[in-house]
């Protein structure tokens, strides 16, 4: 049982483990609410860790199905590109999350 626990723990809601060097792992956990940050450069970053597409869409698949009414804050760099906030808004909704915010800067 505390076996499947764990699994379950780090599968489902990829909690934060200690890896060998002492760092903890780059995954991020699931929250009921969750600021997104876009940057000036075009980067993407959860929880002071920037993201690659992949990831992003990882980790909104894990919210469609386990949290699907969470809530996604997003703040935008002033200087950042358009381009990547329609990307994000764009994948939000390709996996149905809809309860989204523009945070002021």
């Amino acid at each position: 049982i505390v076996t499947m626990s764990s699994y379950v723990e780090m599968i489902l809601l990829e909690t934060n483990l200690p890896t060998a060097s002492g760092g903890n792992s780059a995954k991020v956990d699931l929250q009921k609410s969750l600021t997104i940050e876009l940057t000036a450069d075009g980067h993407t970053v959860i929880n002071g860790t920037r993201q690659t597409s992949e990831s992003l869409n990882r980790l909104f698949r894990r919210y469609a199905r386990l949290m699907p009414d969470a809530e996604f804050l997003l703040q935008c760099d002033p200087e950042s590109k358009h381009y990547t906030l329609v990307t994000l808004l764009s994948a939000l909704y390709r996996h149905n999350l809809k309860n989204v915010k523009l945070l002021k800067t």
